[in-house]
């Protein structure tokens, strides 16, 4: 019997489990069968003792006949155990033998589609492609099937024949294609797994259909999402991934994302009721900090309409409670292109933090100095300056940053500003604003000298200047639309040396731009016609430190950039810091 038990593969846990446990069942039987043996054999001496050769107790004889018999019974009945564990472990070994073939199978189906997508240099790809590739996929159809009747690979394999159908050209896209055409109902069955969790092959195939499929799968598609999408699903498993330590990715399970594209199904393709529950489930979830935050920037960030649209409506709802004009700061986080996604949740987020601090905060830094996006500072700068907005006698520098950011670079460099801060103390305070254009740069700086210096005295002028920007050697950008871009041609004229002016004579200004502080370049330029210290990287950099200090009562900077050169420039003229 052990030799059987040898045979099966230990690899496998499951067989591995079952030998166990028959061995110790096995053991346990010998052992019984042993001791009534020897049970058995005690009574018989202890009748020959008492009744001799001759004969004796018909009591005792018949005792030791029902125990004998007991003995038999016992050890039939482990046989027949003994023989059903048995068929059982064949079974699971017969069972492990087709799992290693069909495994074998479909990892040979994996290996043609990588084939296939490799073949992309071939003329005419995906139309004329080498017959063999073709054959590897198209020759697989029962491995398809089979896979997609397994809760282990449906996701796996829907995700696969996604990926050839969307070609749509081609014998083999057409045979991905034809292959989710025949699962429809499976596939309409198969969105939601018994414990009412998406399932993300699904849900991915339903998407498709809507999208690239044929006028009868588009209508599949649509009937799927109104009549099987259930929108409890959908909430639940956004709770999931918004509350749990770590995503799910098990091919069978909720696969991250998915409940996000199937909200977005619902508000595209659902009904009118559906649409109505999602909206409902949005808004009741909207005092949850990561819900809303995450949600409302996928939202926002959407190419669909309808998604947007809700997204929109939201945050609409939320700034305008704090009396911030919704159309005006919604238009900059939105023409932030790429980074809407992350404008929305972390503005809102630090929308919410001053406004417990300081109600009616963000409306007058808004309103007064043109700040939208505050999440780009810390929050003790901006209560400090909402604070100190009507002081006159509080030295100050500026801090100038573009609306357009498309990487997202000057969101990270709140440290650096809070440092600066806590480094000059009470001494100096900072002022900052936002500009979209050349046009609003030169309406803040006039906007400053004239709050902060209405007499035109040297001492109330601004005394540093940190002027951020997208960057190139001779220009500096603020904005996307026209008139975003601040070039060095434009630095000519009487308006410039009326906005040096503005500046104190020993003022200094760090340009946080790449590239601008290279020969010649804006730095360069900027320092030669206004006559103040420039500092700026010579290449593609940002800065990594800036360290202020108050020296004979004035601040002094010194700034290190990432992978470029410090360049400084006082009235023209290069100072060499290497």
């Amino acid at each position: 019997m052990l030799e059987i038990y040898n045979s099966i593969s230990k690899n496998d846990p499951e067989i591995k489990k079952i030998r166990s446990k028959t061995v110790s069942e096995i053991l346990s039987v010998r052992k019984l069968r042993n001791e009534k043996r020897k049970e058995a054999g005690k009574l018989i001496n202890k009748v020959k003792s008492v009744i001799g050769v001759e004969g004796g107790s018909t009591d005792l004889n018949k005792e030791a006949d029902e125990l004998n018999e007991e003995s038999k019974e016992i050890l039939k009945s482990n046989k027949g155990h003994i023989s059903d564990l048995t068929y059982k472990l064949q079974q699971e070994r017969e069972k492990s033998k087709q799992e290693e073939i069909f495994n074998k199978n479909y990892s040979e189906l994996e290996d043609a589609i990588g084939s296939f997508f490799k073949s992309k240099s071939y003329p005419g790809w995906p139309n004329d492609i080498p017959p063999e590739i073709v054959n590897g996929i198209t020759s697989k159809k029962k491995i398809i099937e089979s896979a997609l009747h397994n809760e282990r690979y449906i996701s796996k394999t829907l995700f696969n024949l996604i990926k050839l159908a969307k070609f749509r050209n081609g014998e083999v896209p057409l045979f991905a294609a034809s292959c989710l055409n025949d699962e429809l109902e499976l596939i309409k069955e198969k969105i939601k797994t018994k414990d009412g969790a998406l399932n993300g092959g699904p849900v991915a195939a339903i998407k498709f259909m809507i999208e690239y499929g044929s006028e009868e799968q588009r209508a599949n598609g649509v009937e799927a999402v109104q009549n099987y999408l259930d929108c409890d699903a959908i909430e639940n498993g956004l709770n999931h991934e918004y509350t749990s330590t770590r995503y799910v990715s098990d091919e069978s399970a909720n696969t991250v994302g998915t409940s996000k594209i199937s909200m977005e199904l619902v508000l595209n393709h659902g009904t009118d009721l559906q649409k109505a529950q999602i909206e409902e489930m949005v808004r009741k979830n909207l005092n949850d900090t990561f819900f809303r935050n995450d949600l409302l920037g996928y939202l926002c960030s959407s190419r669909n309409k309808n998604s947007e649209k809700l997204g929109r409506l939201f945050v609409k709802e939320i700034v305008e409670v704090y009396g911030l004009n919704f159309d005006n700061i919604y238009k900059s986080w939105k023409s932030d292109f790429g980074n809407v996604e992350s404008n929305v949740p972390y503005n809102i987020q630090a929308i919410a933090k001053l406004e417990k601090i300081k109600p009616g905060i963000t409306k007058v830094l808004n309103e007064e100095f043109g700040i939208k996006f505050f999440d780009r500072y810390p929050v003790e700068m901006l209560i400090e300056q909402y604070e100190n907005r009507d002081n006159l006698e509080i030295p100050y520098g500026i801090i100038i940053l573009p609306e357009a950011d498309h990487n997202y670079s000057f969101a990270r460099n709140e440290y650096l500003i809070n440092n600066i801060r806590k480094q000059l103390g009470d001494e100096y305070t900072i002022r900052a604003t936002e500009c979209r254009s050349v046009h609003d740069v030169v309406r803040s700086l006039i906007k400053f000298n004239k709050r902060y210096n209405p007499n035109d005295e040297e001492e109330r002028k601004i005394s540093f200047a940190i002027i951020g920007g997208h960057g190139e050697t001779d220009s500096i950008s603020f904005g996307y639309l026209y008139g975003g871009n601040l070039k060095k041609s434009y630095l000519t004229g009487t308006g410039l040396t009326k906005l040096g002016g503005y500046f104190k004579k020993d003022c200094t200004i760090i340009l946080d731009s790449c590239s601008t502080g290279a020969p010649n370049g804006i730095a360069h330029f900027l320092s030669e016609k206004i006559g103040v210290r420039v500092i700026a990287p010579d290449t593609d950099s940002g800065p990594t430190r800036i360290n202020a200090k108050i020296i004979n009562g004035k601040p002094e900077f010194e700034v290190a950039f990432r992978g470029a050169r410090t360049k400084e420039y006082l009235s023209g003229k290069d100072i060499d810091n290497s």
